[in-house]
């Protein structure tokens, strides 16, 4: 997964196509008001029901994985084998 670059703002005025309608209006929006909730992680839901899950990485464990298939290749390895040791007899 590769960083977010930060936006050009001086591009970003002269593109004359960059989406933005005229009627938008951001002079009261606040920087960051939604970071705490994405850093604990946020669940969207559609018609009531969860659909995607989203949580924070560690930079370092964020650097070992390139994508979502990634993570959630590793999380299904990592739950296999939890299931298999769960599943070992019991030494007494």
């Amino acid at each position: 997964m590769t960083p977010i670059e930060p936006i050009n703002t001086d591009k970003a005025i002269e593109d004359e196509d960059d989406g933005m309608r005229a009627e938008y209006d951001f002079s009261n929006a606040v920087q960051g008001s939604h970071a705490a909730a994405y850093a604990e992680g946020i669940e969207v839901r559609v018609d009531g029901e969860p659909r995607v899950s989203m949580v924070a990485l560690d930079p370092e464990v964020a650097a070992v994985f390139s994508d979502s298939q990634s993570v959630n290749e590793a999380l299904r390895l990592l739950i296999k084998v939890a299931k298999a040791v769960q599943d070992l007899p019991k030494e007494n």
